[in-house]
C-alpha cells in the first residue's frame, strides 16, 4: 500500500483547483514537461513523484507549527469549548503555561495569544 503524502495548505489547495480545471492525466503531463504553473507557485518545485502520488493516490495536509499548537491548546476543553468539574483550575493552568511560553518564544498563535 502507498502512503499518501503530506502537502501544505498551499500545495494541497492548488492541487485541488488543478483537479477541479483538469484530469489527473493532464496536471501530471503539464509538471512533466515543466509547464510554468502561474498562479500556482507551490507546485513549480514539487518533483513529479510526488504530483503524481498527490493527484492519485491523495494526500494529507500537513499543519504548520501555529496549526499543531492552536490544535494542542484547544484539547483542554470540551466538545462545546466548556470546561467540566474538576478539571477547570488544571486546564486553566495549561492555558496559562501555554501562553507564557509562547511570550518566551516570541511566537504569536491566532486564537491563543493573538
Amino acid at each position: 500500500m502507498v502512503d499518501k503524502v503530506k502537502l501544505t495548505k498551499a500545495q494541497a489547495g492548488h492541487i485541488a483547483g488543478a483537479k477541479a480545471q483538469m484530469r489527473p492525466e493532464q496536471i501530471v503531463m503539464l509538471q512533466a514537461h515543466e509547464h510554468d504553473w502561474l498562479k500556482w507557485t507551490e507546485l513549480n518545485d514539487m518533483d513529479l513523484d510526488t504530483l503524481i502520488k498527490a493527484v492519485y493516490i491523495g494526500y494529507e495536509v500537513e499543519l504548520t507549527v501555529q496549526e499543531r499548537l492552536k490544535e494542542a491548546f484547544d484539547t483542554t476543553t470540551g466538545s462545546d469549548g466548556c470546561y467540566y468539574g474538576e478539571i477547570v483550575a488544571e486546564a486553566n493552568g495549561f492555558h496559562a503555561g501555554f501562553k507564557t511560553a509562547l511570550d518566551i518564544v516570541g511566537m504569536t498563535v491566532p486564537g491563543i495569544n493573538d
